[in-house]
C-alpha cells in the first residue's frame, strides 16, 4: 500500500515542461512592456504583417517569442554600450564590447525576423514563378466550370500555388465561404499584383458569365512577362544576401583591427 500511495505520490507531482522555471520567459518579458498593444507595431514588428507571413508559411504566429528577442536584445545591447562607455580607456575591451553589441544586434534583433521573413518571400516568389504554368495547364481544363478546372489543375501540378489553390477551395466543403471569396481572400495574402488581377478577373467573368478560357489565355501571356523581371530581380537580392555576411563577419572586424593601433595614437 505504501509502495503504491508513493507511486501515486510520484505521478501526481512530476512536473511537466509548463512547469520549468524559464518555460515561460519569453510570454513573461512580452507581457511586461505589451500586455494590451495599443498599435499595430510592436518594437519595429508589424502584427499585421508577420501575420501574414505565418499565413504565407502555413505556420502558428508567436509573435510574443518574436518581441520578447527583441526586448532581450535592446537591454543587452544597452548594458554592452554602458560597458564599451565605461571601459573607454582600454580601447581592445571597448572594442569587443561594441562587436558584441553589433552580433547580438544582428542575431537577435534581425535574424529570427528577417528568417520567417524571407521564407515568406521565397515561398510567393516560387508561387509567382508557377503561376504561368499553372495558367496554361488551366487554359487546357476550362471545358470543366472554373472551380473544378482549378481543382484539377492543382491536382495534377504540384506546387506551393497548388496545395494554397486546393486548400482555399477545400473551404467550401466545409462552409466556409464560397470558392470565389476564398480564392479573393488567397489573393489578398499573396499581395501578388497578377495574381490578384487574375482572380478579380476570372470572378467578375464568372459571376458575368463570360468565357473564361480566353481570360485565362492572355493572362498567361502578361505574367511570363512579369516572371522574367522578377527571376532578375530575385537573383540580384539572393547575390546581395549572399555578401551580407561575409561583410558583417570578415570585413568589419577586419577594419577594427585597423583602425585600433590608429585610435590608440589620439589616446
Amino acid at each position: 500500500v505504501y509502495e503504491k500511495g508513493q507511486k501515486n505520490q510520484t505521478l501526481g507531482t512530476k512536473k511537466t515542461d509548463d512547469d520549468w522555471l524559464f518555460s515561460n520567459f519569453q510570454k513573461t518579458v512580452y507581457d511586461m512592456f505589451y500586455k494590451k498593444p495599443k498599435g499595430d507595431s510592436l518594437c519595429g514588428i508589424s502584427q499585421e504583417e508577420y501575420c501574414r507571413y505565418c499565413k504565407i508559411l502555413h505556420i502558428t504566429p508567436h509573435i510574443e517569442t518574436y518581441v520578447a528577442m527583441r526586448i532581450e536584445a535592446a537591454f543587452i545591447m544597452l548594458f554592452l554600450l554602458m560597458g564599451a562607455l565605461l571601459m573607454s580607456g582600454n580601447m581592445l575591451v571597448m572594442a569587443v564590447c561594441l562587436l558584441l553589441a553589433a552580433g547580438v544586434f544582428y542575431i537577435m534583433w534581425m535574424l529570427p525576423y528577417s528568417q520567417i521573413k524571407d521564407k515568406a518571400e521565397e515561398r510567393l516568389f516560387h508561387i509567382q514563378d508557377d503561376l504561368p504554368r499553372f495558367l496554361s495547364l488551366l487554359e487546357k481544363a476550362m471545358d470543366l466550370p472554373v472551380d473544378q478546372a482549378m481543382i484539377v489543375t492543382a491536382t495534377k501540378f504540384e506546387s506551393p500555388l497548388s496545395e494554397d489553390i486546393i486548400d482555399s477551395i477545400n473551404k467550401v466543403s466545409l462552409g466556409a465561404n464560397g470558392w470565389t471569396e476564398t480564392l479573393v481572400d488567397l489573393a489578398k495574402v499573396y499581395k501578388i499584383e497578377d495574381f490578384s488581377d487574375l482572380i478579380l478577373e476570372i470572378v467578375n467573368s464568372y459571376e458575368q458569365g463570360v468565357n473564361v478560357r480566353v481570360l485565362v489565355n492572355r493572362k498567361a501571356k502578361e505574367v511570363e512577362e512579369t516572371r522574367l523581371y522578377a527571376v532578375e530581380a530575385h537573383d540580384s537580392k539572393i547575390k546581395t544576401l549572399i555578401f551580407l555576411p561575409i561583410i558583417a563577419l570578415k570585413v568589419l572586424p577586419l577594419m577594427v583591427m585597423i583602425c585600433l593601433p590608429m585610435l590608440s595614437n589620439f589616446v
